[in-house]
């Protein structure tokens, strides 16, 4: 038969693990972390999907992913330099130019830019490639994002609890056992 604590702690990680999509859900939910796709634009010989991480720019640090494609052959380029600067609304710092690298992934050009205020922002993309140089220009509305942590809080009260039911169990399985010492004398 199963102890008290096991059956407890079962219980809590299964609740656990059904509430934290219900807390986090924002739109669009990726479990790997993936960049939810934002636009796309077409100049010259460049297509470009941007996207973003979290779903939405917010303020502080938005992950910006760029799939820099060939309009021609719809091919993905991955020997190019591409930097992405950004001018916001009034009372905002200017993002000066940021080398997205594909360090990681060669085909997705990323970089995270430091927004600072809310509002809607002009972020420019410098491509450079053997097709020859483009500027895209586009506009991203940039909002606060939640200011609580969902996942982390969720981890910590879980642990909370789970520390709570097993102490719980060891303090009272202590009781019974000085109990049952005592009956025995």
């Amino acid at each position: 038969m199963y102890s008290r604590t096991f059956l407890l702690s079962a219980f809590l990680l299964v609740t656990a693990t059904l509430l934290i999509p219900i807390f986090m859900a924002n739109d669009v939910l990726s479990a790997n972390g993936k960049a939810t796709l934002l636009m796309t634009e077409e100049k010259g010989a460049y297509r470009v999907d941007i996207s973003s991480l979290p779903n939405r720019p917010v303020v502080n640090n938005t992950h910006l992913s760029l799939l820099v494609m060939s309009t021609a052959d719809s091919t993905p380029i991955t020997r190019a330099e591409v930097s992405v600067s950004a001018v916001g609304p009034v009372g905002s710092i200017d993002i000066l130019a940021h080398d997205a690298l594909n360090d990681v992934v060669p085909q997705y050009f990323e970089t995270t830019l430091p927004f600072n205020v809310e509002g809607v922002w002009d972020v420019t993309i410098n491509l450079s490639s053997d097709l020859g140089e483009e500027s895209i220009s586009i506009l991203l509305d940039v909002t606060t994002g939640s200011p609580v942590n969902w996942i982390l809080m969720t981890a910590i009260v879980v642990a909370i609890l789970a520390g709570g039911i097993f102490t719980w169990d060891k303090v009272s399985g202590r009781k019974r056992s000085v109990k049952q010492k005592r009956t025995k004398r």
